[in-house]
């Protein structure tokens, strides 16, 4: 089994806040976020916080894609962390700055599950 993976963090900032209080919305973004990224979805949780603000994470088979909304502040924050080398999180990320029409983003991205001494694992920032 293939640990080496690649996890990008990415902020969003001046995102339109219709869309960040829509849960049904950031949702489907998500979803098609992943078939871009050439992930297989598995299983999508999607949580509203009051007054306003939700979480969607999405598992995918090769790991996870999530994201954290604040409207009142046009911010969110993205994680897409997967494995293998079939998958293009990059696109996904682009894809995600797109639709929420954010005005900046800032990516940080860690290769992740890199094998190391006696059996334990570490990580890179690319």
């Amino acid at each position: 089994m293939d640990t080496n993976g690649k996890h990008l963090i990415m902020e969003l900032s001046g995102c339109r806040e219709d869309i960040l209080k829509d849960g049904e919305k950031v949702k489907n973004i998500l979803i098609e976020a992943s078939r871009i990224a050439h992930a297989e979805v598995r299983e999508v949780i999607v949580h509203g916080f009051q007054p306003c603000g939700i979480s969607v994470m999405v598992i995918l088979s090769e790991s996870h894609l999530s994201v954290h909304t604040w409207p009142l502040l046009r911010y969110a924050s993205v994680d897409i962390y997967t494995c293998g080398d079939k998958t293009r999180p990059e696109e996904a990320c682009d894809f995600i700055y797109n639709k929420f029409e954010a005005e900046s983003k800032t990516i940080t991205a860690l290769q992740r599950g890199i094998p190391a001494v006696n059996g334990t694992f570490t990580h890179n920032i690319l």
